[in-house]
């Protein structure tokens, strides 16, 4: 069995937007730091776990982590993203950076393009591999070797806030991307509703998380790393949770719920005619959020960013 540290290894870093080194403390959890950058905002934990010890916390929480993502019964789930990327289709090369077992690259496969995945869970790229016949590069995204502009469309999906360097990681997508091709990327919202109910205790406020971007500094990062921004949403208030992951961590080796490892088991293997009336359900009640993101008011849990690389 993997044993967990008594001490995390950590190392200080600089603000990865503005690259100061003044940054104001927020809050203190778990024996980390959570700070904001007194330049542009940016807020951080500081100092933060070095990339090994992530990884390992990925491989200690795999079984929990892929319990609460089972394989899907239909796509559904995936047809926003899909019909966005559908405007870029021209060589029909899609990434998808943090992949896990790769259930979006199969549904997107599904409808003719080429994929292609990035993975730091080895156990996560070797399902993707043997399972879903996946190519998964397992690794950063800096050491896979893929050409320049060999992509018309990049998803990120909840993986900018776990980068040790999100700029760095966005340059290398635009040296990825052709001219004119999409990236998609979502991320938690630090000005949230939800984060502004449950303060510290939110559930994403943990150290594998490290980065906490508002809809501001998000759109800073990109324009930074090139890219034209084309609409930014910020939709939902889930997950209105004060789960502790890293407590969970140390006591259970799991990092999801339980609890949502069930629901989620239960409504895709017992109830998946039930999913296409949930994300109804969910688009009527996101209306709002719509409305409030179309004036700048970005105040839903979730960013979605969708932009481009200059043509």
């Amino acid at each position: 069995m993997n044993q967990l540290p008594i001490e995390w290894k950590t190392r200080h870093v600089f603000c990865n937007l503005c690259r100061n080194d003044s940054a104001s403390q927020l809050w203190v959890k778990d024996g980390f730091q959570y700070v904001r950058c007194e330049n542009c905002g940016l807020v951080y934990v500081n100092p933060q776990l070095i990339p090994s010890e992530i990884q390992r916390i990925y491989e200690i929480g795999f079984q929990s982590k892929s319990s609460s993502k089972p394989t899907p019964t239909n796509t559904v789930a995936y047809e926003p993203i899909l019909r966005w990327a559908s405007q870029y289709r021209q060589t029909m090369q899609l990434l998808d950076v943090g992949c896990f077992k790769g259930h979006l690259l199969v549904a997107a496969r599904d409808r003719g393009w080429v994929v292609h995945g990035t993975e730091i869970s080895e156990q996560a790229a070797e399902y993707a591999r043997i399972e879903n016949k996946l190519d998964v590069f397992l690794g950063p995204l800096s050491q896979a070797g893929y050409a320049s502009e060999m992509f018309d469309v990049v998803v990120m999906r909840d993986v900018i806030e776990h980068l040790s360097d999100p700029h760095d990681y966005l340059r290398e997508v635009h040296r990825l991307l052709r001219p004119g091709g999409g990236l998609y990327i979502d991320t938690p919202n630090f000005d949230s509703l939800t984060r502004r109910l449950l303060g510290k205790e939110w559930s994403v406020f943990f150290p594998w998380h490290q980065y906490f971007f508002t809809a501001k500094t998000l759109q800073q990062l990109l324009r930074q790393s090139g890219f034209v921004i084309r609409r930014v949403q910020c939709l939902g208030m889930g997950p209105i949770s004060c789960y502790n992951a890293l407590r969970s961590l140390h006591q259970r080796q799991e990092i999801v719920s339980s609890s949502r490892r069930r629901l989620k088991a239960f409504a895709e293997c017992r109830a998946p005619f039930l999913k296409r009336p949930y994300f109804f359900l969910q688009s009527i009640a996101n209306a709002p959020f719509y409305v409030l993101s179309s004036i700048g008011v970005y105040v839903g849990s979730k960013i979605i960013a969708l932009t481009e690389k200059a043509g």
